[in-house]
């Protein structure tokens, strides 16, 4: 309670062991003491409004002193004790240090949100159910063009969806206040300035307290350049498998579990095995390596070489017909990466070269055998008159 000139006359036990102060302590002081200085002034000013006997009021959100620890934010009430000669001003001080960290906190939150909304670098919308948007960002201005005020008040799809999506975009539209989907989408839109753009959707359904639909929240990107960018490496790389598909030499690739990614018109040509039995067939090597030793004997070697890169290792590969042909190796994919292919190389058919040098050796061994046979002495030099075999007779 306080006097006339708004010194304390009675404490209760509560408000003491709230501020850390004894009765003497208070009993005698000015009121405006407990409140800290940045409000002490708003405080005084505010007894003097209400002096009034029969005024009552309520101050809230003040900064109050403790004796040994940090102030607290309080609500202050006043009013009057009557039936006494001089009536006493009554005041009631609440602790809300709770309740202003949750508003504090609240507040905070609010601001971080505007803040991303303010600055996301996406489209932050939020639809009516009339596709009027109550919230408009302004990345959503910077990618369609439009600013709030042209889209607060209107349908604003036939603004920015193309006209060819536009049947699409209704049947989203319509899955989402219906709740059976749509929420990521890809679609054409187009801008203020009548630019065609590719947008990548994020869709919510909005709900009240009772489950009733009353918007969509959306966030939509421009996926334009990322969209033309992969269009142009899909593009560059069908160019690259048309090449690749029509050079003399066999290129083949393998992903990750040695399953067949290429096989080109040459290998097909060489080997009698179409790309399409060839290509995604984890039993590739059974097919052109038929015999089990040999086939243990490819995957060991390479195994060696930590499926490595290698250069012209020869191995004869059993064709469709079952005809065998010589075939040079070459895997170069450490060398020359390509994304999604372990392993990638080229290989060369030498099968004319391989039967030309057994029939060479042939040729020599059964002339060899003639020379060492004859009663006569016999030589052989090379062209430069080089010895190169004499017979016993010699």
């Amino acid at each position: 309670m306080l006097d006339d000139n708004t010194r304390v006359v009675f404490a209760n036990s509560t408000l003491l062991s709230l501020i850390g102060c004894t009765v003497d302590m208070l009993l005698g002081k000015p009121f405006s003491d407990l409140i800290t200085e940045a409000h002490r002034e708003s405080v005084v000013h505010w007894f003097e409004q209400n002096s009034e006997h029969d005024s009552e009021a309520t101050l809230e959100c003040v900064r109050v002193r403790r004796c040994h620890t940090e102030p607290f934010y309080a609500d202050i009430a006043l009013g009057f004790a009557t039936g006494r000669e001089r009536p006493l001003r009554v005041v009631s001080i609440t602790d809300i240090t709770a309740r202003h960290e949750a508003e504090a906190a609240k507040r905070q939150s609010q601001r971080l949100l505007e803040a991303h909304f303010n600055r996301a670098p996406v489209a932050v919308i939020e639809w009516r159910l009339d596709r009027s948007a109550r919230l408009w960002n302004p990345a959503a201005e910077r990618i369609f063009g439009y600013s709030y005020a042209e889209v607060e008040s209107c349908d604003a799809f036939p603004m920015i969806v193309d006209e060819a999506s536009r049947e699409a975009v209704d049947r989203v539209w319509e899955m989402l206040i219906t709740g059976s989907g749509g929420e990521s989408i890809i679609n054409t839109n187009v801008t203020k300035a009548g630019r065609v753009i590719q947008c990548r959707w994020h869709n919510t359904t909005l709900t009240d307290d009772d489950g009733r639909v009353i918007g969509v929240a959306s966030l939509a990107e421009d996926i334009t350049e990322t969209v033309l960018a992969q269009r142009d490496i899909l593009e560059a790389r069908e160019r690259l498998e048309r090449v690749v598909n029509k050079l003399p030499v066999i290129v083949w690739a393998f992903d990750d579990n040695l399953v067949p990614l290429m096989w080109n018109e040459h290998a097909s040509r060489v080997t009698g095995y179409d790309a399409d039995r060839i290509i995604g067939n984890p039993d590739v090597l059974e097919l052109i390596y038929p015999d089990d030793n040999e086939r243990a004997e490819c995957i060991q070697g390479w195994a060696d070489l930590d499926f490595g890169d290698y250069d012209e290792i020869e191995r004869a590969v059993t064709c469709a017909d079952g005809t065998v042909r010589q075939i040079l190796w070459s895997n170069i994919a450490a060398r020359c990466p390509i994304p999604g292919w372990r392993a990638w190389g080229v290989g060369i058919d030498v099968t004319d070269r391989h039967e030309a040098f057994v029939a060479l050796r042939e040729s020599e061994r059964r002339y060899r055998d003639i020379i060492q046979n004859v009663d006569l002495a016999g030589v052989i030099v090379d062209d430069q008159g080089r010895v190169l075999y004499v017979n016993e007779f010699f």
